[in-house]
């Protein structure tokens, strides 16, 4: 048997694949042993490294001060409509006006350092519109009325926020992803949307803290595709909310 003194790096392509390999050959240039690497173990590579980064990510944000965890609660009002696809017959963007439903809940939230936290919200929420049409019966103008469509929801939204100043009053920014369930029957039951925000907090002591936000919320899924002719409706709304955080 040769002794080995190279190695070279190769790939090539299996149906819609791409295999890494690694050849290793003999003083006269001849192939002795080829290593492959699959796809699932590449791809387990990967996963493992992204892991090891947002760990070590998260260490650094919580030194020197220890991540803390906080719970509260929320209560506010969502001023919501949705985003309708163009040429539709009857759903008109420009006859629909925002609909404000309430917005119950808490929050969960790990101060990962001095500046930065990390926050979940398990919320009930109602989105939807008010949609304005002309309806008649009798000779004469029609009547204008308007219908609100009401959507139920149980959300989750996750986000990373930075925190600027230092207490008891501070500002803060956020943005994140926002897990939506719906109740309502007769309509799709996930919805995924962007979120981002700002706010103040003021603390009156060291274990509460009051706070006020804003957030915009952009529904990214089509919330109406139980019936494949219906128009794309996606929701929108402004979340103004109150809060109030406890320390353990």
């Amino acid at each position: 048997m040769f002794p080995s003194v190279g190695a070279s790096d190769f790939h090539c392509e299996v149906g819609n694949y791409e295999i890494l390999a690694a050849a290793r050959t003999t003083s006269a240039g001849e192939i002795r042993e080829i290593e492959t690497v699959s796809p699932a173990r590449f791809i387990g590579s990967s996963f493992k490294i992204s892991a090891s980064l947002l760990a070590s990510l998260f260490y650094l944000l919580s030194t020197p001060t220890a991540a803390q965890f906080r719970t509260g609660l929320r209560a506010g009002v969502n001023i919501a409509t949705l985003s309708v696809s163009e040429g539709d017959s009857y759903w008109d963007q420009s006859k629909m006006s925002s609909y404000v439903g309430p917005v119950l809940g808490g929050i969960m939230q790990f101060d990962l350092s001095d500046a930065f936290f990390l926050r979940a919200e398990p919320l009930y929420l109602q989105k939807g519109t008010n949609y304005h049409f002309d309806y008649g019966v009798f000779p004469g103008p029609p009547n204008n009325i308007e219908k609100p469509l009401k959507l139920d929801f149980l959300e989750l939204p996750v986000s990373i926020g930075i925190t600027i100043g230092k207490d008891p009053l501070r500002l803060y920014a956020f943005t994140g992803l926002d897990f939506g369930y719906m109740l309502t029957q007769g309509y799709s039951r996930t919805d995924l949307a962007l979120d981002a925000g700002v706010g103040i907090s003021y603390a009156p002591s060291e274990n509460i803290s009051i706070l006020l936000d804003g957030r915009y919320s952009a529904g990214l899924n089509n919330l109406n595709t139980e019936d494949p002719s219906a128009p794309t409706f996606r929701s929108r709304g402004v979340q103004p909310l109150l809060g109030v955080l406890f320390r353990p």
